[in-house]
């Protein structure tokens, strides 16, 4: 393979991610080729702000005739502490919650940096793009579901590939919300799922299955975990969605399944938002007795809300999800899908630990290179979790496990 002609970027949310896939990357490659690639591989993308908050990104290095490979993450790593900064501040509440507000996520203008990104990349005259979204914007609204609401699953990547045209190559992105969207183009769209590593996790820091229950929270969730309850025959129970009353707000139905009590509860989900609906399900497992519960999901989003009268429509509460965890019998594993900072990290270490995808994406971005079957290195790994030998499963996993 010639790593001359390949070029890493990203947006300055995915810039530590893209850094470690890098090291990964490197990894796969014959000694003699590993210093001259990770040499030629600097932050490849600068951006800046201007007065008016138009960010302008610009491409540092000479991309053309290269195979660019752009890694984009959607969350400031450095949102958390910036809103605590402004909660804890000496200003009005109500300023405070219309701030937060508006300052909620930042979803949108990273967004938008990396359409610019792939526009100056194909107006570089680069041999292809392809581009790698640790968590796909949008993916809840993937189906008209109300009268006059768009589809913005479908229109982000309509615009994706709208600014890298005609040179996009593949797509990938990690654990999509809805498989529907891969069919949204005619493009080559691989999902990158954590799943299989949880179960290798699993496997490795339990001596069996024979005392774990897992807790299916929501309607899909059985879909989704069929076959993995199959192969590992898992005992399983559902704590289902009663209603959703608006967004981000539901109520749990009765429960159907095992007793819980002295048994460790597993929950896996593709993202954890708000927290509502594993909040519900833990005060399950809590009232049933559960010795230990733990929490797998590929985006740790946590997000904050600002809580309205219904009459006045004044602030009343500002909620950090992160609140509705710390010091109960709960332990969390996230990706870093979404990016968080070294002071986070330290803040949350008693019930939060992170893995870091950058393998994954490393591995994807190998077989799109060299035309190897990323399914064989998928098929794999899923083999290693499946038959549960300690010493290559702490092989596997402590290429993940780093944070």
């Amino acid at each position: 393979m010639d790593t001359s002609r390949l070029r890493f970027i990203s947006n300055r949310s995915g810039t530590n991610l893209k850094d470690l896939v890098v090291k990964y990357f490197a990894k796969n490659l014959e000694q003699k080729n590993r210093k001259p690639f990770l040499a030629s591989q600097p932050n490849n993308v600068k951006a800046k702000h201007f007065p008016s908050g138009e960010v302008y990104p610009r491409l540092v290095d000479n991309a053309r005739r290269k195979n660019v490979h752009a890694i984009f993450s959607f969350h400031n790593p450095n949102l958390y502490m910036m809103k605590k900064t402004i909660t804890r501040s000496n200003i009005d509440f109500q300023r405070k919650a219309e701030i937060i507000e508006e300052y909620i996520n930042s979803t949108e203008s990273d967004f938008r940096e990396a359409t610019k990104i792939l526009d100056s990349a194909r107006r570089s005259g680069v041999n292809e793009i392809s581009f790698y979204l640790t968590q796909f914007p949008d993916a809840r609204q993937d189906k008209k579901d109300e009268s006059r609401v768009p589809i913005s699953a479908s229109l982000n990547l309509k615009n994706l590939i709208h600014s890298a045209e005609p040179k996009v190559g593949r797509i990938g992105a990690v654990d999509l919300h809805s498989k529907q969207i891969q069919g949204m183009d005619v493009l080559p769209f691989d999902e990158i799922r954590c799943t299989d590593l949880f179960y290798a996790h699993m496997r490795y820091t339990m001596d069996s299955f024979e005392d774990v229950v897992m807790l299916l929270v929501d309607a899909g969730s059985y879909k989704r975990y069929a076959k993995d309850i199959e192969l590992f025959k898992l005992t399983y129970g559902f704590v289902p969605k009663a209603a959703r009353t608006e967004h981000n707000r539901v109520n749990a139905g009765k429960y159907n399944g095992p007793d819980l009590k002295d048994k460790i509860v597993v929950m896996l989900d593709d993202m954890v938002d708000t927290g509502g609906t594993i909040d519900n399900a833990l005060t399950l497992a809590e009232k049933q007795g559960a010795k230990e519960t733990r929490v797998y999901a590929a985006h740790g989003i946590l997000g904050t809300e600002v809580i309205r009268d219904k009459k006045t429509k004044k602030a009343t509460e500002i909620k950090y999800a992160e609140d509705k965890f710390k010091g109960r019998n709960v332990k969390f594993y996230f990706s870093d899908s979404v990016a968080r900072n070294k002071e986070y990290l330290k803040e949350h270490k008693d019930w939060i630990q992170m893995f870091t995808i950058a393998p994954f994406i490393s591995d994807l971005i190998y077989c799109n290179e060299t035309g190897s079957s990323h399914g064989e290195i998928i098929d794999r790994f899923r083999k290693i979790a499946q038959e549960g030998k300690k010493k290559e499963l702490k092989k596997e996993i402590k290429r993940y496990f780093i944070y």
